[in-house]
């Protein structure tokens, strides 16, 4: 039985190694012609954004082996019919029709493409590709791409670009570009609008890791220049969530009752810092707890713990002394190691009196004397 798939939508995929596959080059050559050479940059672009690579003549040759007089003339063709465009120095180049047949799979993907083109060379032709690649997905990809475009996106709106379609007449194209002029002054305005709450009105639109960077110092005592290895993981935690979820567990760090462990402890040590916050194997677990700190209204004070004895018998808050003494149990504690910044660990642990907390806890370092 016949695919009822439309032609158009079916599509391949091919690794880009396949160019360095000792198999495949084992071969032996292949003659450079604007096919051949179609076929590799269609396939082997070393960029996650579709069709936009920093790369040149050098690294056609390192790839194929071909001279770069053959790659030069096979690219002529090419270039004629629009369908490649390229920067000599700084080197990029880019393959104007890739977008329509490459869609973001989400905004965070999106926003990733957006953080690639910016750290890519200066030059008119990525303002272009820039504003081409966000004219080419629908409302909400275009808007977290140039969110990760920082502040390039002011750019790529103003880009117009000077190329008619293909397959529109004159007329069309004049009333299509009039569109796109109005659809992108109008985006240009909502982001302006967006940025300004965190912007000085003279100063320059920050990238998203400065605005989150902005916003976790001040909650500090001093400022300081975020250091790269910040900025490397800030962008990381903004590829896998987004600025305001990164902007919410710097609030919940420093002000939520649950983290109170992370400002005051034992140790006497300052976990509210970014290199804590920020790092991969806190940062999943913090925001979750962040989600719920901000679903409660986000309370700034753990509820009140009167240290007299209530009407309510010790007997309805055994849970918490069974649920401490079995964690101690499940970690081998010594009693040394059952301390209060360990029991507040507990995610219910502020809800419970104070008297209750102080005995269950005096209970658990007797169970666990009485193990060694």
């Amino acid at each position: 039985m016949a695919s009822r798939t439309d032609p158009k939508d079916r599509y391949g995929k091919v690794a880009r190694r396949m160019w360095v596959d000792e198999w495949f080059v084992s071969l032996g050559p292949m003659p450079c012609t604007p096919h051949t050479l179609w076929f590799a940059l269609l396939t082997a672009l070393p960029s996650p954004v579709p069709g936009l690579a920093p790369v040149g003549l050098g690294w056609l040759c390192d790839l194929t082996g071909w001279e770069p007089g053959d790659i030069t003339e096979a690219l002529a063709p090419l270039e004629a019919a629009g369908r490649v465009r390229r920067a000599s120095r700084p080197s990029l180049l880019w393959l104007p029709n890739a977008i329509k047949h490459n869609q973001p799979s989400s905004p965070n993907t999106a926003k990733s493409w957006g953080m690639e083109c910016a750290a890519m060379p200066e030059c008119g032709l990525r303002a272009e590709a820039i504003a081409a690649i966000a004219q080419g997905m629908s409302e909400g990809m275009r808007r977290a791409f140039l969110e990760g475009c920082g502040d390039l996106s002011g750019k790529a709106y103003d880009k117009v670009c000077d190329k008619p379609c293909d397959m529109a007449c004159p007329k069309e194209c004049d009333i299509q570009e009039q569109e796109q002029e109005q659809e992108q002054e109008q985006e240009k305005e909502d982001f302006v609008a967006s940025e300004a709450a965190t912007v000085a009105a003279d100063a320059p639109a920050l990238s998203p890791a400065q605005e989150v960077w902005e916003h976790y110092l001040s909650r500090r005592s001093r400022r300081s220049k975020m250091p790269e290895s910040a900025a490397e993981q800030i962008r990381a935690r903004i590829r896998s969530t987004s600025v305001e979820s990164c902007k919410l567990v710097v609030d919940w760090s420093h002000d939520a009752p649950s983290a109170a462990h992370l400002r005051d402890n034992d140790r006497h040590k300052d976990y509210t810092r970014w290199s804590t916050i920020f790092a991969r194997k806190n940062f999943d677990k913090y925001l979750e707890e962040a989600h719920e700190w901000d679903d409660a209204g986000r309370s700034k004070q753990a509820p009140q713990q009167s240290q007299s004895q209530p009407e309510r018998p010790y007997q309805d808050w055994s849970w918490f002394e069974s649920q401490l003494r079995a964690r101690a149990d499940d970690l081998a504690m010594t009693p040394e190691q059952v301390t209060p910044e360990w029991a507040r660990k507990h995610r219910e642990w502020h809800t419970v009196p104070g008297w209750v907390f102080d005995r269950a806890l005096e209970a658990t370092k007797e169970h666990r004397s009485a193990r060694y």
